[in-house]
């Protein structure tokens, strides 16, 4: 039998996802094809009698032979339904109805899907497996990228970005039309509702990054490292930032999971990626504008007992972090995510789940062919440079303008957009992870990795 594994944000999911795929490999006779979402659709021809584990509820299933068992995994989690128009998005009785198997974070999301419980398809609770990877005995294959840390940096705030900024505020109620019309919302108010709080994020996260500036300015001796948004435009934020003080680092090398082990304060502005920090036990501080904070959405991410609504309090709190002694309390969330202490793993439950699955035929895969002559070439580099000048148009006439509401949906985010999800996956990143896990295990096996296309890879136990 064979599972897809597919990635659509490299920097949040590769590790955990190739984590998932060597335990998959170790525990069953299965084969796991991995690799950047839309990679594997360009490159799958079709395929038969498979497993797909999607991030989403509507995006595959539409074009998927209902030969195959299709898995939905969210990796926003939570986050995804604190409010109806994702409640409806993601989780509609017409998209469920195209699933096989949802998998939730946590018994909680229950009381927040009530139409879940009379599903006819299997729902279980069984968390994550990137919070896995932060349990004793694997976290300790971000040692080298935490070592790296520890030695440049030494003691550092952490503060990752929540927020994918567009130049155009246009753009983000687009994407919300974009997400109603393809999910099917109807209800004009759950539309606006959405729509007014893309603002009030936008508003916030632009108020963040000028605090940030300010907090740098005020503490010289303390080092502020700002990750990114995976999907945001480098651009976008030093644009905003303007010249930033020589304490205050735009970094957005590895994972986010090494900075979080490797810093001394976690501050954000609604993160998912705080959960982990949590669950890690860090100095938690969280800091939005107060028309954010007082959203339901929202609340989900106070942590803990440090959060600032004052931009003034949040920086005289940091003038007197080393002068004074605070009291941090962390919540305990294994209420929302199951697998959040050192018993419950993720993967063991996963792997119990997907060897019931009874699938009437063994896998079939057909493979696009790629014929690559001459001519080819000449025809590809040829439509490369008219696709550039067209995206330049677009950019600078359409997405900017009111004419953007003109513009057909397919073409409204771009290539760039789309690289800064996921670049590439090399076959070294899948071996080197695999070698690291297995040191961590006692019982290791042999995997071997083969390449399909650019970024595909069919992994097998051998």
């Amino acid at each position: 039998m064979i599972i897809f594994i597919p990635i659509e944000v490299s920097l949040r999911e590769k590790v955990h996802r190739i984590f998932l795929a060597y335990q998959i490999l170790k525990y069953t006779n299965f084969k796991v094809i991995i690799g950047g979402q839309r990679y594997l659709n360009q490159k799958i021809k079709n395929f038969k009698n498979c497993i797909w584990l999607d991030k989403h509820t509507f995006h595959e299933r539409l074009n998927i032979d209902k030969s195959n068992y299709v898995i939905c995994l969210d990796e926003e989690g939570p986050i995804s339904f604190a409010q109806d128009f994702g409640n409806q998005a993601l989780y509609s009785k017409f998209y469920i109805g195209l699933l096989d198997s949802i998998i939730l974070w946590g018994k909680k999301d229950f009381e927040k899907i009530p139409h879940l419980k009379n599903s006819p398809i299997h729902i279980e609770a069984l968390g994550h497996p990137k919070f896995d990877l932060l349990k004793s005995k694997y976290v300790n294959i971000f040692d080298k990228e935490v070592n790296i840390i520890k030695k440049k940096y030494k003691d550092f705030v952490f503060i990752p970005g929540s927020f994918a900024l567009e130049n155009s505020i246009n753009l983000e109620s687009t994407y919300v039309k974009i997400w109603a019309k393809k999910t099917k919302i109807k209800k004009k108010k759950i539309i606006e509702d959405q729509i007014r709080y893309s603002n009030l994020e936008r508003e916030n996260y632009i108020n963040f990054l000028k605090l940030i500036k300010k907090l740098a300015i005020e503490n010289p001796n303390i080092i502020f490292i700002f990750r990114k948004h995976p999907t945001e435009d480098h651009k976008n934020v030093t644009n905003l930032l303007g010249k930033v003080p020589k304490n205050l680092r735009l970094i957005n090398k590895f994972t986010v999971t090494p900075w979080i082990i490797a810093c001394n304060y976690y501050l954000h502005s609604g993160c998912t990626t705080a959960i982990e920090a949590a669950i890690l036990k860090k100095k938690i501080i969280l800091h939005s504008t107060k028309a954010l904070s007082e959203n339901s959405r929202f609340k989900m991410f106070k942590f803990s007992n440090l959060n600032f609504t004052d931009d003034n309090k949040c920086l005289s709190f940091f003038k007197n972090i080393n002068k004074k002694k605070f009291t941090y309390k962390v919540k305990n969330i294994s209420s929302f995510i199951y697998n959040s202490n050192e018993t419950k793993f993720f993967y063991k439950k996963f792997i119990q789940f997907i060897k019931k699955i009874n699938l009437k035929e063994a896998s079939l895969i057909e493979y696009r062919e790629e014929k690559r002559n001459n001519l080819f070439k000449i025809f590809n580099a040829t439509r490369n440079i008219i696709f550039k000048i067209l995206s330049i148009i677009k950019n600078k006439i359409f997405i900017e303008t009111f004419l953007m509401k003109y513009l057909p949906e397919k073409h409204i985010f771009g290539k760039k957009a789309a690289l800064r999800k996921f670049k590439n996956l090399k076959k070294l990143e899948i071996n080197n992870l695999i070698l690291r896990l297995n040191s961590s295990n006692k019982i290791k096996i042999k995997v071997k990795t083969t390449k399909i296309s650019n970024s595909v890879y069919k992994l097998e136990r051998i």
